[in-house]
């Protein structure tokens, strides 16, 4: 269980889960709550005042020398004013359930943790609070919201069956379904067990699901991402593959909203598989248009890949956040990140191999996406291989939980819920200034530079890319480092970068545009040409791998981390529709989308600014983060 956070009420009377109130502590939070708020207000009636120390002496004494604290289990109904204590939690207090510690196996005591959180919730299992509307409550408990912010923690949520025996049931023990009496903190407690450090096997270590996250991300948006680096999809001219790329990310808009639903039934193992099964149809619609000129398959196998992509966006973001330890995530990210980019660099590789004496603008030979086709076919077999996050064993032995209980619709609205808080709200241009920029730089590619010098530029971007994403990488898991320092600097840095870069390029496409020049490798100025993609690549790397940083950092639980990943993936492809379908316009494809995208790296900064400066900034900010004992020692 967790302590319930200041911003939480509207999320507990909406969802109106059991928490666990520590009523021995409820007045010191309430003395501690006004000396934070008014110390120069804290005096007697003769008007002398009592030194703050002796008040949190007094805090203190009176919170450490009780001989057992007292709990109670309560829920929240609606809350109240009050002209003394402000805005009051009102909650109902339950005197009676089935007791938790007469449980016989773990099938028991997971149903028993999910009727923590849907009391109300029909099963074909027996509640253990009952029938709702024969339940006994004592007197309602009133809690001034304005207590969440103190120190001293009373009212906590998400709550486990160890939770419940510990803290409201004195029999210690449970019956297993072997018939031995066991001590049921070490027989259910998944707080104790799942966090002993344990050895691991090879094949359930997040190293090893990294991996095939990564191979999954090399044979489906990996090679994706080659055929684009190679500008157009390797067309001759960019405007159907931009239109059908447009097609593709409006898609994935719908179905990265679903993902979270979609989890539900299939799990976040079964989503990564389905949505690597849409990539090949695209890869063959290129194809065949670039040996035949049939446009209709460009067109469907864009729709195809947008609506299994969307799904594969959000859970692999999702898997990525959520099954390496916190302290590593940084470089597991950077790590899985880099196979996308390694299906770009083979593919440039390739490309650059049977292209490499055509110096002369034009389309990529059809040989290449033959084997593209059949690299992304292999995706889905490979996602297979993936571990259930049942079976992920961490260093730290804590489990990984990303299992979804609400009905699909309810996971709708609460994804809704989660895009319209202010953090995210206030990324999106953010996320938009990043990704925006694909089209413009596998545009700018396509129109200005020769077959061989395209290929080129896929397989150099993609090195220079995987190399600086994970030494962000590395940056983001210096835990010895305050994460506020971390995300302040790497935001700094990222940015700074962005802004030289979208200024090198305004510079090109603006001249480009009057003198109409194709640059191949052997030409005068193709270095002040082609720097800038190389750059760009990499500008969309480091912010990539960021967002997935800030996104962890957001995250409140491996729940609201699927909703996030899919909301993340979400609004990138909204963005990147846009980015698309605006570049198969011409004006917009030779200068008009640099300008934009220019602009949009204006605007982000400063809400982005707002959400970075926050991290690490708050000590009960994000407890699966490891980051608790840096920000205090940052406070201090």
């Amino acid at each position: 269980m967790r302590p319930v956070d200041t911003d939480e009420t509207s999320d507990l009377l909406e969802w109106r889960p059991l928490l666990i109130l520590n009523k021995t502590r409820l007045g010191p939070a309430f003395v501690d709550s006004i000396v934070s708020r008014s110390p120069k207000l804290m005096g007697s009636k003769g008007g002398k005042k009592l030194p703050l120390e002796l008040w949190y002496m007094i805090i203190r004494f009176s919170i450490t020398n009780n001989e057992k604290d007292e709990y109670a289990l309560v829920r929240p109904n609606h809350v109240s004013t009050n002209d003394d204590h402000g805005e009051e939690l009102v909650c109902s207090k339950y005197k009676r359930w089935q007791a938790f510690n007469t449980l016989t196996d773990y099938n028991s005591v997971n149903e028993y943790t999910y009727f923590l959180s849907h009391p109300d919730r029909k099963s074909s299992t027996s509640n253990p609070f009952g029938d709702p509307r024969r339940r006994e409550f004592g007197p309602p408990v009133k809690i001034p919201t304005a207590l969440f912010a103190s120190e001293i923690k009373c009212l906590h949520v998400r709550l486990t069956v160890p939770d419940v025996i510990r803290y409201l049931e004195e029999d210690r023990y449970i019956k297993m379904a072997e018939g031995e009496g066991k001590l049921a903190a070490d027989a259910v407690n998944t707080e104790a067990s799942n966090e002993a450090p344990i050895k691991q096997k090879w094949n359930r270590s997040p190293i090893y699901n990294a991996t095939i996250l990564g191979l999954c991300s090399f044979a489906a948006p990996g090679l994706w991402g080659a055929m684009n680096s190679l500008g157009a999809g390797g067309a001759q001219k960019p405007y159907l593959v931009n239109t059908g790329n447009a097609l593709t990310f409006c898609l994935m808009i719908i179905s990265c909203w679903f993902t979270s639903g979609i989890v539900k039934y299939v799990g976040i193992k079964g989503a990564l598989v389905i949505g690597t099964i849409g990539f090949a149809p695209y890869s063959a619609g290129l194809y065949l248009n670039n040996r035949y000129s049939v446009e209709w398959l460009v067109i469907f196998g864009a729709a195809c890949c947008g609506v299994s992509a969307g799904i594969f966006w959000a859970a692999e973001a999702a898997i990525a956040i959520g099954y390496p330890e916190p302290r590593n995530r940084g470089r597991m990210v950077a790590y899985w990140l880099s196979f996308t980019r390694l299906g770009q660099i083979l593919g440039g590789a390739i490309n650059l191999g049977l292209n490499a004496d055509r110096n002369e603008a034009g389309k990529v030979s059809y040989k290449v996406y033959l084997i593209f086709i059949a690299l992304q076919s292999l995706g889905p077999f490979v996602a297979f291989l993936l571990n259930k996050p049942s079976q992920v064993q961490r260093a730290d032995g804590k489990k990984v939980d990303m299992s979804i209980l609400d009905h699909p619709w309810k996971e709708f609205k609460a994804t809704t819920r989660t895009f319209l808080k202010k953090e995210f709200l206030l990324l999106i241009f953010w996320i938009g200034q990043g990704v925006y920029s694909e089209s413009v730089f596998f545009t700018y590619i396509a129109l200005w530079f020769s077959v061989r010098a395209r290929a080129l530029g896929s397989f150099t971007s993609g090195i220079v890319a995987v190399i600086a994403g994970n030494l962000l990488g590395v940056w983001l898991d210096q835990n010895h480092i305050a994460l506020k320092k971390r995300a302040r600097w790497a935001y700094a840095t990222i940015m700074t970068l962005q802004g030289g870069w979208w200024i090198w390029l305004t510079i090109n496409v603006t001249k480009f545009n009057r003198q109409g020049p194709i640059y191949d490798w052997s030409d005068p100025g193709f270095g002040a040409a082609f720097g800038v993609f190389v750059f760009l690549v990499t500008g969309f790397q480091l912010n990539y791998n960021f967002a997935f940083f800030i996104i962890g950092q957001l995250s409140s639980s491996p729940q609201e981390t699927v909703r996030l990943s899919a909301l993340l993936r979400g609004t990138e492809s909204a963005w990147q529709a846009l980015s698309y379908g605006l570049n198969a316009l011409p004006i917009m494809a030779t200068v008009g989308s640099t300008y934009l995208n220019f602009g949009l790296w204006a605007v982000a900064i400063v809400p982005a600014w707002f959400v970075v400066r926050q991290l690490g900034t708050d000590v009960t900010q994000n407890s699966d983060t490891d980051e608790t004992v840096v920000a205090e020692s940052e406070k201090a």
